[in-house]
């Protein structure tokens, strides 16, 4: 997954930053074990106690008081903050609970959350691991690859569905220019009809020579359209992906 991830990243020209406390850098250890890596990870933070989380990365102590340190309020904030501390394009937050001590009724042994900043999107997830402290550790960095590599996905798919559309609506335009011209072939073809019969000759040919340029047009103008379409259904495919985006506060 740390593959993918980074020839995505290399694809986009993105940069990312991390910031963990249940996974102590091992996400970014994971991101780090393909060769080339620092083109795209500009660094991480292990913010394992609340004051490190504050100092390093910004959470607020209000958050930490009211919500946790192991919360979704948390995890954007200390997403937004690694962004900040960085200048990296995007951030990858975690902190949860690896065990086995320390789980409560409300937040048990497993919980973990995760949040993605951009700067166009603002994802959280929540997971509970039924894992040990090793396995518990692991599922978080494997999630959290998964999510960035969703990302950077349907970043990827909307893209390609602007590129599509654009040069559908080059196509179509050209249609259009290809039509006007077989027009102004059949109106030259009238004018020669009218000079005598043997250039009413020419002129069937070249009014048939138009009909051809026009339908030529016309499919053309068709392809554009299709071609529309299939552009305007990639960045609705794209948009729907928005169901996972948190509400929570934007860098």
């Amino acid at each position: 997954m740390s593959t993918t991830a980074g020839h995505l990243l290399t694809a986009a020209g993105l940069t990312i930053a991390l910031a963990e406390s249940c996974t102590a850098g091992l996400l970014a250890s994971t991101l780090t074990d393909v060769a080339g890596s620092s083109a795209y990870v500009l660094g991480g933070v292990v913010s394992y106690s609340n004051e490190a989380k504050m100092r390093l990365l910004g959470v607020p102590e209000s958050t930490l008081s009211s919500q946790g340190a192991v919360s979704a309020e948390t995890a954007a904030f200390m997403a937004t903050g690694a962004r900040k501390v960085f200048e990296s394009a995007l951030a990858l937050a975690v902190t949860g609970i690896a065990g086995p001590g320390g789980g409560t009724a409300d937040k048990p042994v497993g919980l973990v959350y995760l949040h993605l900043a951009g700067p166009d999107a603002s994802w959280g997830e929540r997971h509970v691991w039924p894992y040990d402290r090793i396995g518990n550790k692991l599922a978080s960095v494997e999630a959290a690859l998964s999510m960035l590599i969703g990302y950077l996905e349907g970043w990827r798919t909307e893209d390609r569905g602007q590129r599509t559309e654009d040069r559908g609506q080059r196509t179509e335009d050209g249609g259009r220019g290809t039509e006007d011209g077989g027009r102004g072939t059949e109106d030259g073809g009238r004018g020669t009809e009218d000079g005598g019969r043997g250039t009413e000759d020419g002129g069937r040919r070249t009014g048939d020579g138009r009909r051809r340029t026009e339908d030529r047009g016309q499919s053309t103008e068709d392809r554009g359209h299709l071609l529309v379409v299939g552009g305007r259904w990639s960045v609705v495919g794209r948009r729907s992906s928005s169901t996972v985006e948190s509400p929570l506060p934007r860098s």
